[in-house]
């Protein structure tokens, strides 16, 4: 029976693509966050914008981890790309439950999951595309 042996050179278990992309995702997250708090407090922006603003900065971030790990990845961006953008997502409503303690997946919320993991999907094939 032949399969990979893991320990000899298998760049995906070495640098798993799925990794690189939620780190990619959660950085990004944290940086466009501290802008978003320094334009918040700075400017006239009021805070009926915050559900636009959150909203975009999770697609920034899901898209920038989908294409980290698409490019890491040699093959199947698509699926890595919506992948983390899935995990990043149940990230996301892990946090806010603990934060809320309340019930956080509804309707709405897996809605929001679907939709950015078909963003991840795209994210991914642009990722692998820019890989070459």
């Amino acid at each position: 029976m032949e399969g990979k042996n893991i320990g000899s050179g298998s760049s995906n278990f070495r640098n798993p693509p799925l990794v690189a992309g939620i780190i990619t995702a959660c950085i990004t997250t944290l940086i466009l966050l501290v802008l978003a708090s320094i334009i918040l407090t700075w400017t006239a922006v009021s805070d009926g914008k915050l559900p636009f603003i959150t909203y975009t900065i999770n697609v920034i971030a899901v898209i920038a981890g989908a294409v980290s790990a698409a490019r890491k990845s040699s093959e199947k961006g698509w699926y890595y790309g919506g992948l983390s953008g899935l995990v990043y997502m149940i990230l996301v409503a892990i946090i806010g439950f603990v934060l809320y303690r309340g019930e956080y997946l509804n309707v709405h919320n897996l809605l929001q999951m679907a939709i950015m993991t078909g963003i991840g999907g795209f994210g991914g094939m642009i990722g692998i595309q820019t890989k070459r």
